[in-house]
């Protein structure tokens, strides 16, 4: 989570107004809705979709009309796959699962923090901090509304989806319970922020790990992304920057060895 746009270069599969949240698909059966803070994936097929991850709360008519307008006719989005409960990630989450009756899924560590008023803030000491005003700031402005977790998940359970199966990829760090989706059949890898696309602020497209302020604990996160770059992904869909369609793996791996050699 950060509070500045990232912004996208153009994407060479669509001329678009950026201020429309048009849906582009990126990959077969891969809707991705451009909002201002983040991505949000759109998988859907025969008639059925799920959405990963739904923005902050200021973004749901503009989501609702980009589902809308994207998706075929008569298509129902069944089911809501978070991949944590940031403010820019799940700010529309209760709104589209009453609109859709959709079920919604998060792992069972982070499902506390979007079904109770369970803060990001550190606790102890660190409760004086920089971190603990962002996020209540956050909490203040750009809310959260509460809604059940229908599915609690952890590490290797299967989420069906209409582009086939997901793996759970349990990958803290950012957050506690925060998760990673995997496609072992085409190999794709949707990152959430364990692994985003864009360097925060300078906005250049390039790999990183989320803001460190933002962070719950960076240690292992770099750990996470690690485990990410083991699964040699094909593509790497994140949720902030453009998708990676090409040499994840390499990419991925590169990166990874990178902050390896310069942490230890």
């Amino acid at each position: 989570m950060w509070f500045v746009s990232i912004g996208h270069e153009p994407l060479e599969f669509c001329e678009c107004i950026y201020t429309d949240m048009p849906f582009y698909e990126v990959a077969p059966g891969v809707g991705l809705i451009d909002l201002w803070q983040v991505n949000v994936y759109v998988l859907y097929g025969n008639g059925d979709a799920v959405v990963i991850d739904t923005g902050m709360i200021w973004d749901s008519k503009p989501l609702l009309r980009a589902i809308r307008t994207g998706l075929p006719p008569g298509t129902n989005i069944s089911a809501i796959i978070q991949t944590h409960g940031h403010c820019d990630h799940a700010g529309n989450t209760a709104f589209l699962a009453k609109q859709f009756g959709a079920e919604v899924i998060a792992h069972e560590l982070e499902a506390p923090f979007i079904e109770k008023f369970q803060t990001y803030m550190p606790s102890g000491w660190r409760r004086i901090s920089l971190k603990s005003l962002v996020f209540l700031l956050g909490e203040i402005f750009i809310p959260v509304r509460r809604c059940r977790v229908d599915r609690k998940v952890r590490e290797g359970d299967t989420i069906n989806t209409p582009i086939g199966p997901l793996s759970v990829v349990h990958t803290p760090g950012h957050t506690l319970g925060h998760m990673s989706l995997w496609h072992e059949g085409n190999r794709w890898l949707f990152s959430g922020d364990a692994v985003i696309n864009v360097i925060p602020f300078i906005r250049r497209t390039a790999l990183c790990l989320p803001v460190p302020l933002f962070s719950l604990d960076v240690k292992k996160n770099r750990a996470s992304a690690k485990k990410l770059a083991a699964l040699k992904p094909t593509a790497l869909f994140a949720q902030h920057g453009n998708p990676l369609l090409s040499d994840a793996d390499t990419a991925l791996t590169r990166f990874t060895d990178e902050f390896e050699a310069t942490n230890g």
